[in-house]
């Protein structure tokens, strides 16, 4: 079973997480810009392969080089 995540952009779905159980992967989509600073929390995003962290203070923590 394949469960996407998104999200609604002007009336469009935008898919950036495809989850997919038959073989056991997560894929995040390639952000074109670093997301806003949150209010609380965080972002996990993907950035030219890398996957970085965003919190709440502003600060990108690079989890994964590409």
């Amino acid at each position: 079973r394949n469960t996407q995540f998104g999200y609604y952009n002007a009336g469009t779905w935008v898919n950036n997480v495809d989850i997919n159980n038959y073989t056991g992967h997560v894929y995040i989509a390639n952000r074109t810009a670093v997301p806003g600073t949150p209010s609380g929390g965080g972002f996990l995003y993907v950035e030219s392969g890398a996957l970085k962290y965003k919190g709440s203070s502003g600060t990108v923590t690079t989890i994964a080089a590409a």
